[in-house]
This record gives structure tokens, sequence and C-alpha cells, in this order.
């Protein structure tokens, strides 16, 4: 049966406690709710210093030079090495709406398409606490590899003190539906509702067909960033990008 791919949107983090008290209805709000949200472009975003400030990197603008790079594995590499760039949160209220979640009863963390090497997993747990994001205390365990599912890049797909790593986007048996599947089946406790929130349709797609093989009740939620922002020189952008292609961290 065809899958239905209208999403809710929304426009900030601060609307996902009442969307999901809604989704609900008159099921319990406790730790059978798993809230999952993407990172990048959905939580944080990286900054460049350009001219001794500091300027966000819009999506729009990185989007355009990585269309540019054809090698699907480079371009994992390139996408998953800016989390080691300085790192905003979008929205200052995060740390306060998450908690709020967790208060409410909900299972809450993360999961995002990054590689899932060791480096990088350790750096954005800290950048995340340094933001005040901690989602550490979502299960009772701080690590769980997914051996299931195939490496890839010479990394594994995996969960890290909450924050479930895809592995790479540009590979078919890593999307974010496949994973998260194992990672319920490893868990060995079948949540009775999933909310995601993700700023790319695709991923919501394929969460919602996988979920749906499990009897899940879904709701993704479709994140999209209005704010405005100063945008660096392109010149200086796609320099660094290719600075960055030239010494990639992972």
């Amino acid at each position: 049966m065809k899958q239905d791919t209208q999403f809710k949107k929304i426009s900030s983090v601060s609307e996902v406690a009442s969307q999901v008290a809604h989704f609900l209805g008159q099921d319990s709000f406790d730790e059978n709710c798993w809230v999952i949200f993407d990172v990048d472009y959905t939580l944080t975003m990286p900054m460049l210093e350009y001219n001794e400030r500091n300027y966000p990197v819009i999506q729009k603008s990185l989007n355009e030079i990585l269309s540019e790079i054809k090698d699907r594995e480079t371009l994992d590499r390139l996408c998953s090495s800016s989390v080691f760039l300085s790192q905003t949160l979008i929205e200052k209220q995060l740390p306060d709406v998450l908690k709020n979640l967790s208060q409410k009863g909900a299972r809450v963390f993360a999961l995002t398409a990054a590689l899932g090497a060791e480096k990088l997993r350790k750096h954005r747990f800290q950048t995340l606490i340094s933001l005040g994001v901690n989602f550490s205390g979502a299960f009772d365990f701080s690590e769980m590899d997914l051996d299931d599912i195939p490496p890839y890049i010479g990394y594994k797909s995996g969960y890290y003190n909450g924050v479930l790593y895809a592995n790479g986007e540009c590979d078919s048996a890593n999307d974010k539906g496949k994973v998260l599947k194992s990672f319920i089946s490893k868990v060995g406790k079948l949540p009775t509702h999933i909310v995601i929130i993700d700023d790319r349709k695709k991923n919501l797609e394929d969460l919602q067909l996988a979920l749906a093989e499990l009897g899940i009740k879904f709701l993704g939620l479709l994140y999209t960033n209005n704010r405005e922002y100063e945008v660096m020189p392109e010149a200086f952008l796609r320099q660094r990008v290719h600075g960055m292609l030239n010494n990639l961290e992972v």
C-alpha cells in the first residue's frame, strides 16, 4: 500500500511538543513515545570566521558547492567533516524544548546521517554538550553498533550517547529508515509512537516506510528554517570547502 508522504511542516522546534500531544491524543505521553531529531540543519548549523566575524554556513550556499562533487563517498566524508567546524544552535530555546519533552516522559534522542567514525561521534557529543544539548539519558546504555547494517567507507552505523548514526547519506544500505528499524530490533522494545523531526523529506519518507512494516504509529515533522542570515562571500566559502576536501577528517 502506498504511503502518505504529506508531512506536517514546522518552522520552529517550539512547535514539536504541541504536535506530539495532538498526535498522541488520548494515548500516554511516556517512554513508548520516541521523539527523534535530525541534527545538522535541524538543531545545529556550522559557522565560519571571515574578517573577524562568525557567519553561519547556510544550507543553500553549501548545497550549491556540494552539487559539484560527483564522487559519493567523498561527498559523505565532506558532509560529515563539517561536524568539526564551529557549531551554533539554530534556535536558542532548543535545550528547554528538549527538557520539556523529556519531563513529559517521552524518550528523546537524535538520528543523523553523519558517518559513524569514533572520532566524529565523540566530537559531536562534546559539541552538543557545550551547546546545552544532552541526549545521553535516552537509554540505559551509551553505545551500540548495528552489526546487521553493512559497513560503509570503513565505518559502522550505531548509537553513541543519545545520537544514532546512519553512517552516510549516499549508501542506500544505510538510509535512516533501515538504521532506525535495526536499532529498534536490537533494543528489543517496540515503541508505540515515533515522531521524527527532519529537514529532508526523503529521510521522512524512508523512515515512514520502515516503521510502517513494524506497525508503529508515525508522525513526520518536516522542519524548515525560515530565518534570514547575513551570508559570507561565496568565494570564501568555496575556498574553505575545497580546503576541507584536501584535508578530510573522516
